[in-house]
């Protein structure tokens, strides 16, 4: 029956705050006290995790069925100073992605992004562990990813959407704290829109 839900919270209690609770979190201290964790891989959904753990990739985590929270990030930066965020690649992934961000960032984690091309447990069955790994190697710096996203809603071959792209990208940009970081992303945006780094400096 297509109603019946793959899964269920039980209703929250003072032992149970699931914007307090990480799933997999056990599986994260076991792994912790065999080998050194460097990185976790935040992905949607409990299935999510259980299907990267039966294929062999441990370090998987979820948000208990809801957006990511302050809490959990908390949590987080307690285990790891680096993190894969890891969605669907469909729309609601997407925007869940971008929910959870700049939560994780503004704890103070280095954060990166990749976007599947399915949904995540399918493609793990169809193309395996190794496959997953090589995608997560190449996964994208936080601003970068924002910058492709914001891009992907604009023609850039058109001057007026050129434009209007710019100025929404240095919003983006602005929002750095390391000079360093800003200069590095002004010339990635003037390269993709061909647009001089003093004008995007300017805006």
């Amino acid at each position: 029956d297509d109603s019946i839900p793959k899964y269920k919270n039980t209703r929250e209690t003072v032992l149970f705050n699931k914007s307090k609770e990480i799933f997999g979190q056990h599986n994260v201290k076991k792994l912790k006290l065999e080998t050194a964790v460097k990185e976790l891989i935040v992905v949607e959904g409990y299935m999510d995790v259980i299907s990267l753990f039966q294929s062999g990739v441990k370090n998987a985590i979820a948000s208990m069925g809801t957006s990511l929270t302050q809490e959990q990030a908390k949590l987080i930066k307690r285990y790891v100073d680096k993190v894969i965020i890891c969605y669907d690649g469909d729309g609601a992934g997407q925007k869940a992605t971008m929910r959870g961000l700049d939560i994780l960032y503004n704890q103070g984690l280095e954060v990166r992004v990749v976007s599947l091309p399915e949904k995540l447990d399918e493609y793990v069955r169809k193309y395996g562990k190794e496959s997953y790994l090589k995608l997560l190697v190449e996964a994208k710096p936080l601003f970068e990813h924002k910058l492709n996203i914001l891009a992907s809603g604009y023609d850039l071959s058109s001057p007026q959407e050129k434009g209007k792209y710019a100025v929404e990208a240095m919003k983006i940009v602005k929002s750095l704290e390391d000079p360093a970081m800003i200069e590095a992303y002004i010339e990635y945006v003037a390269k993709k829109t061909g647009l001089s780094k003093d004008t995007l400096r300017r805006q």
